[in-house]
């Protein structure tokens, strides 16, 4: 494993999502994830839109918020992340669009796994797509009740 997939592995590990996964079934979901670069104040995701894909930032900081992009105001902003946090994974699992926006505030290199190919590794292994299930049911039922 590279170093730069290393650092990606142990955060996927310690996500709820992905806890109950095996480490070859972790390795599997980080072969289908590309490094990409954004650059500062790009808007990675932005709220509302349909979720496509989850984030885990190898370089560089983003800031997550919910509000008007547009207008500069951020009504709540949330988190600023940094290397090694993940952003969006629910959006492989669930059918909602995004309940808030990300956006650089520094060039970042950030994994992206897109759905389809987290949907096609799933739909090659039943078992991990049952993993994915329970966790995915218990996860909405705790956040309906925040």
């Amino acid at each position: 494993m590279s170093d730069e997939t290393q650092g990606a592995f142990a955060n996927l590990k310690a996500l709820p999502l992905f806890a109950a996964m095996s480490d070859e079934e972790i390795q599997k979901i980080l072969s289908v994830a590309v490094l990409q670069f954004f650059p500062l104040n790009y808007t990675v995701i932005k709220e509302g839109d349909p979720g496509d894909a989850m984030y885990i930032i190898k370089k560089g900081n983003v800031e997550i918020f919910k509000g008007s992009e547009e207008l500069a105001v951020h009504t709540t902003n949330m988190a600023v992340l940094s290397a090694g946090d993940v952003f969006g994974e629910m959006a492989l699992v669930s059918d909602r669009p995004r309940n808030a926006t990300a956006r650089t505030i520094e060039e970042c290199e950030i994994f992206v796994l897109k759905k389809s190919d987290f949907d096609a590794l799933l739909s090659e292994n039943s078992a991990l797509a049952g993993k994915v299930s329970t966790d995915v049911i218990d996860r909405m039922k705790k956040n309906e009740r925040i």
